[in-house]
């Protein structure tokens, strides 16, 4: 009986890839990776947040543990300032990776450009 080897097989090699890595090796290659753990980030952002705040937010990136968010509004631009430190626990408590360790929210200006003036 053979031993099977644990490690990825040699440059040139016959032996076939298991699919969970070769999976893995095409997201973080694709850069898809990234773009999947972006998507449960918006699923959280508006389970924590509540429609209601969620259609008048979006999340413009997600660098460096630093979750950048547009809002519609100065009001509730300063409202979610207010609650940034209950918005990080409940944040962290569903999200573990990518770890979110700081909020940014900025006015939209897409929301802004509707605006009668």
């Amino acid at each position: 009986m053979q031993a099977r080897s644990t490690g990825p097989p040699a440059p040139g090699s016959d032996s076939p890839t298991p699919l969970s890595e070769a999976l893995e090796d095409f997201l973080r290659t694709s850069g898809l990776s990234g773009v999947l753990k972006h998507g449960r980030v918006h699923d959280v952002w508006r389970r924590t947040v509540g429609a209601e705040i969620a259609q008048q937010t979006r999340i413009l990136s997600l660098r460096g543990g630093v979750l950048e968010v547009a809002v519609a509004s100065s009001a509730l631009l300063n409202e979610l300032h207010f609650h940034t430190v209950a918005l990080l626990e409940d944040l962290r408590t569903e999200i573990s990776r990518p770890f979110v360790s700081r909020l940014s929210f900025v006015l939209d200006p897409e929301a802004q450009d509707g605006r009668d003036g």
